[in-house]
């Protein structure tokens, strides 16, 4: 007990004699946690590095084409969208606890600058190391489980938070990776706390000597860090916002999703489509109506391997090449779909009336296919061979602008895009466009063509569409965002400290400078003008830090820039306004204390 006693004693003084910095440790280890637990706990369980999130998967996209082993649909690329947004998250948490470690120990090393003196005191009078070792132990564990304690509570609240508006499903959780942080940075804060005992003597101290002024290289890498992941949330934001602006123009459409009746075969299908357009837009009120492919309003469709009638002039290092392979999206749409979703024809003509079931198969590629793969960038007329089913030829009759996939994993998808007649390659499920009329009378129209047995129907709006397609990718957004903000603070804390120890290094200049006249005001210029000049550093250091990640960001999410200026400067402020918040205090004190007491400290 006296043992005991002998132990704690000493730890809570110390406790309370130094409780701003204690406060600081925990708070950073807590503000850490908090934005990292959310992140651990989307885990697998098969993997750290894969998430646990998935998104409702889509509906088959049956052209009646027979897909190639490397096919992919809608849900293939939301599945690589959202693993490459996870793994960057994951990679951005990383770079957290690594600036939460440098911020721990900066505080710890200021703290044990501090305490020298009192540890000498304690040795010369008689106290043994195993002590100093137990009550400093005591001190930092006491420290550590009030970080780690809070937050651990907020961190779990926050990811069931998160999770809770997660728009999709969940698989099983991994390993509880944010376990382990939390015991590494609890293990730091109280190696930390033992810092001053590293040199410690049995002999009575003596002043400090003043050293060579410190550096400032880590808190401008912190500071640059926080604004690379700070801008890189924003930029994500804004781009889900834009993705309406990618997508079809026409917010006045009507969106339903029509499947033709059961078990007919596509010859079938091809005449019960055909009737619905004609009852559709004979419909009153109506103005156009189209059919296309499951989700082809928002670009969602199934990308394949296509072949490609290059042209007889068309070479690869100087062989000839008259076949060309690639990577295209494949949509089915109706004579209106164009129109209904925004797309001029550029060359050519569009999916016209006559191109019916019994008609020779036709395609319209996009621009990008057409420059890339045909000869002068001209395709009309030349041959497209999709899949090895008995329609796998196409002639190409237009040309139409291009477009981007839109939602989580749309970046990823191929420039290329083949649109055939939805007449031609019926799918069992369509979509529906309609502008003008009403959804009953719609519905009647459609249902008098498809017959009794034809399955439900379901009613949407562009704007719905497109929210469903944000909505994942702002929920990105929010959790960049919180990753952000917790490492700007914890880089703050960290950088605080590390101003505070390099203006104490500057004593005996800042002493000097008032001794020879400077007033208290330009002493405090001195350091914030330093101080802008290391945010200002951090901001060249952010933006090179950056062009990584905004730039796979812009890969991953179409919509995404690569850059914005604005964004940039206004992180920029963020970043000067905090550095220089940090230089304030101890600038301010060091201007208040008279030259002979700043010489004398140092």
């Amino acid at each position: 007990m006296i043992q005991l006693r002998r132990t704690l004693l000493p730890a809570a003084a110390g406790l309370h004699a130094y409780w701003p910095t204690a406060a600081l440790l925990a708070a950073a280890t807590a503000v850490t946690l908090v934005a990292l637990l959310p992140v651990t706990s989307l885990s697998s369980a098969t993997s750290t590095f894969l998430p646990r999130l998935s998104l409702p998967a889509a509906a088959a996209i049956d052209l009646g084409i027979a897909w190639s082993s490397v096919a992919q649909g809608p849900s293939d690329l939301h599945a690589l969208g959202i693993t490459a947004l996870f793994r960057l998250l994951l990679g951005v948490a990383a770079l957290l606890v690594g600036v939460a470690l440098l911020a721990i120990t900066s505080v710890a090393a200021a703290r044990a600058q501090h305490r020298q003196r009192e540890v000498s005191i304690h040795r010369s009078v008689g106290a043994s190391r195993r002590h100093l070792i137990l009550s400093h132990g005591a001190e930092g564990a006491v420290v550590a489980l009030l970080g780690v304690g809070v937050g651990s509570v907020l961190g779990c609240a926050t990811a069931a938070f998160v999770v809770r508006y997660w728009p999709g499903h969940l698989a099983p959780t991994g390993p509880a990776l944010g376990i382990w942080v939390a015991a590494v940075l609890a293990g730091t804060m109280v190696l930390g706390a033992l810092f001053p005992l590293a040199y410690a003597r049995r002999r009575v101290p003596r002043a400090a000597v003043g050293g060579e002024p410190l550096g400032l290289a880590v808190p401008t890498f912190q500071l640059g860090l926080s604004l690379t992941v700070l801008v890189a949330a924003v930029l994500l934001w804004r781009g889900a916002g834009r993705s309406a602006s990618i997508g079809p123009t026409g917010a006045d459409l009507t969106v339903m999703h029509l499947a033709a009746s059961t078990g007919s075969t596509p010859a079938a299908r091809s005449a019960q489509y055909a009737g619905v357009l004609t009852h559709v837009e004979n419909a009153a009120g109506v103005g156009i109506a189209a059919i296309t492919s499951p989700g082809a309003v928002s670009g969602a469709g199934e990308s394949d391997i296509a072949v490609a009638h290059c042209g007889d002039g068309c070479s690869l290092g100087g062989l000839p090449l008259p076949y060309q392979t690639a990577r295209a999206m494949h949509y089915a749409v109706s004579p209106d779909s164009f129109d209904a979703m925004g797309l001029p024809i550029v060359a050519g003509r569009g999916i016209a009336d006559t191109d019916t079931w019994r008609a020779p198969r036709v395609a319209v590629v996009n621009q990008a296919f057409a420059m890339a793969h045909f000869e002068r960038g001209d395709p009309l007329g030349h041959e497209l061979r999709l899949g090895a089913g008995p329609w796998s030829r196409f002639v190409v009759v237009g040309v139409v602008a291009d477009r981007q996939v839109e939602g989580v994993g749309g970046g990823a998808a191929p420039a290329n895009a083949i649109y055939v007649s939805v007449l031609q390659q019926p799918p069992p499920h369509v979509d529906l466009l309609v502008r003008g009329g009403t959804p009953a009378t719609v519905a009647a129209a459609a249902r008098a063509a498809l017959g009794p047995t034809a399955g439900p129907f379901r009613t949407t709006s562009i704007s719905a569409i497109h929210r469903a397609e944000d909505t994942p990718v702002r929920w990105f957004a929010a959790l960049f965002g919180l990753v952000g903000c917790a490492l700007l603070i914890v880089a703050t804390t960290g950088t605080a400290t590390v101003v505070h120890q390099w203006i104490a290094s500057l004593k005996v200049e800042l002493g000097v400078r008032r001794a020879v006249g400077a007033s208290r005001r330009k002493v405090i210029a001195f350091v914030l003008v330093r101080m802008a000049a290391m945010a200002t550093v951090g901001t060249v250091v952010g933006l090179w830090l950056g062009t990584g990640l905004w730039g796979t960001l812009h890969q991953v999410v179409p919509g995404v820039p690569g850059w914005d200026a604005l964004t940039v400067l206004g992180a920029a402020g963020v970043l000067i306004g905090a550095a220089m918040a940090g230089g304030l205090a101890p600038a301010a004190r060091a201007a208040l204390a008279s030259p002979a007491g700043l010489m004398d400290s140092a």
